[in-house]
C-alpha cells in the first residue's frame, strides 16, 4: 500500500510538471521573456512543486503510520455489518465444530471478525482520504504556482531581462525609419 500511495504521488507530481506545468510556461513565453521564463521554472519547480510533492510523500506516510497505530474509525455502522458478515461465515465454515469447542474458540472468532472488519473499513476509507488531500494538494499548488509566476514577473530583475536591449532598440527604430521612407517614396511615385 505505501509503495502504491508514493508511485501515486509520483505519477501526479510528475504529470502536473510534464502536462501543465511546461506547457503552460512554453505557451506564455516569447524570444525576448526566455530567460525568464527558465528561470521562473528552476525557482518554481524547486520552491513550489517539489515542496508539494514533499509534503504529499510526508501525508502518505502519516497515513500509513495513522492506520497501524490508530485503531478508531468512525464509521461504525460499515464496521458493524462487516464484522456480522464476518462472523456468518466464521459460523458456515465451522459448523461441524463440538459445542465445546465452539465455546472455546467464540472468544478468538470475535476478536478475528473484529480485526478483519477493523482492517476493511480502514482499507475502504483510505482512497478517499488520498484523494481529497492530493485533489487540495495540487490545487493549492496550482494557485501558488500562478502567485509565484506573478510575483516574479514583477520582479525588477525579470523586468530588466525582458527588456529589449539597446541594440534591439536601434534596429526597430532603424527599420521603421525605412519602412517610412519606402512607403513616402512609393506615394510620390504613385503620383507621377
Amino acid at each position: 500500500l505505501e509503495k502504491t500511495m508514493k508511485r501515486y504521488i509520483e505519477n501526479v507530481f510528475d504529470t502536473y510538471h510534464r502536462k501543465i506545468f511546461q506547457p503552460a510556461l512554453e505557451n506564455g513565453s516569447s524570444e525576448p521573456t526566455a530567460i525568464v521564463t527558465k528561470h521562473l521554472e528552476l525557482l518554481i519547480g524547486r520552491k513550489k512543486i517539489l515542496k508539494a510533492k514533499s509534503d504529499a510523500m510526508e501525508y502518505a506516510d502519516y497515513l500509513v503510520h495513522s492506520i497501524r497505530e490508530n485503531v478508531y474509525t468512525s464509521n461504525l455502522h460499515y464496521l458493524t455489518d462487516t464484522t456480522k458478515s464476518f462472523e456468518t461465515r466464521i459460523q458456515a465454515d465451522f459448523q461441524h465444530l463440538s459445542e465445546k469447542h465452539w465455546a472455546d474458540m467464540l472468544p478468538h472468532f470475535d476478536i478475528v471478525c473484529g480485526i478483519r472488519a477493523f482492517f476493511k473499513t480502514r482499507k475502504k476509507m483510505l482512497p478517499d482520504t488520498i484523494q481529497l488531500h492530493f485533489t487540495k494538494a495540487l490545487s493549492d499548488l496550482f494557485k501558488s504556482t500562478e502567485q509565484e509566476i506573478g510575483k516574479n514577473m514583477m520582479n525588477q530583475k525579470s523586468l530588466d531581462m525582458i527588456k529589449e536591449s539597446s541594440r534591439s532598440v536601434a534596429r526597430r527604430k532603424f527599420n521603421l525609419e525605412r519602412e517610412k521612407k519606402i512607403s513616402a517614396a512609393l506615394e510620390e511615385i504613385s503620383l507621377l
